[in-house]
């Protein structure tokens, strides 16, 4: 389902961690890095990217809600065969395999959701800071 979605490899965040060519986090202890527990591991994002940043993460949420729909259209599995096996994996594999997929897929679009409100949270709390140093700046001017 989702192997039909076009994903990009956001080059947005900045990562403390070892990250491989495709975005995977690669294991400090192979790369010779700090572990990702570090007090130093984390990400930062350029201000300005972000509402790339936001709208990349809301088009892979459409992209799960789109393949969620699809999976619950596809509770009722048809059997491959005709012999009672077949028949009988389909009907009981069927809905487990589906409830499996979507309790992931659910799972990952709260994570992204989760992601899309911290970043537009640090984007308003950016943006306020900014503005209060402005006024700071032009009332020390005056």
């Amino acid at each position: 389902m989702l192997s039909r979605c076009r994903t990009e490899r956001l080059r947005l965040v900045n990562s403390s961690s070892s990250m491989s060519e495709d975005g995977r986090v690669v294991d400090p202890a192979r790369t010779g890095g700090q572990p990702a527990t570090d007090p130093g591991a984390g990400y930062s994002v350029d201000r300005d990217r972000i509402p790339e940043a936001v709208a990349e993460l809301r088009r892979a949420l459409h992209a799960l809600e789109r393949a969620a729909d699809e999976a619950r259209g596809n509770a009722t599995l048809i059997a491959p065969g005709h012999d009672p096996y077949s028949r009988r994996a389909a009907h009981e594999m069927g809905p487990r395999l589906v409830t499996d997929y979507l309790a992931g897929n659910e799972r990952d679009q709260r994570e992204l959701r989760a992601m899309i409100n911290d970043l537009e949270d640090a984007m308003r709390h950016y943006d306020a800071r900014e503005d209060e140093a402005n006024r700071a700046l032009r009332g020390a001017s005056e």
